[in-house]
């Protein structure tokens, strides 16, 4: 409501809800995305997210970011021409590129 006006909103015929994720729904989601994106999972990384990066950017996490973080860490280890790893600094570089912050 607040990006659009009421004219665009009332174009799109059917309007849905989409909640957070708990966070256990948001880990069964990582994992899924990136074991199929063939990156191995690593608990302490998600815990990382839900514990140090979404309080610090004060956003709550959805249930479209596993996936899009971890294509954000699969190009960053590409351009790197590095071996496709989730790690820490990959996660670091992905919410950077990602969460954008005015």
């Amino acid at each position: 409501r607040d990006l659009v006006d009421e004219a665009f909103l009332r174009r799109i015929r059917y309007k849905i809800e989409v909640k957070s994720p708990t966070p256990e729904q948001y880990r069964t989601i990582f994992k899924s995305v990136g074991t199929a994106k063939g990156l191995a999972y690593n608990d302490g990384l998600v815990d990382f997210l839900l514990g140090e990066k979404y309080p610090m950017l004060g956003i709550e996490p959805r249930a479209v970011h596993p996936r899009d973080l971890i294509d954000q860490v699969l190009d960053y280890c590409h351009y790197r021409q590095t071996e496709p790893i989730l790690t820490r600094e990959a996660l670091d570089v992905a919410c950077l590129n990602y969460f954008v912050a005015f």
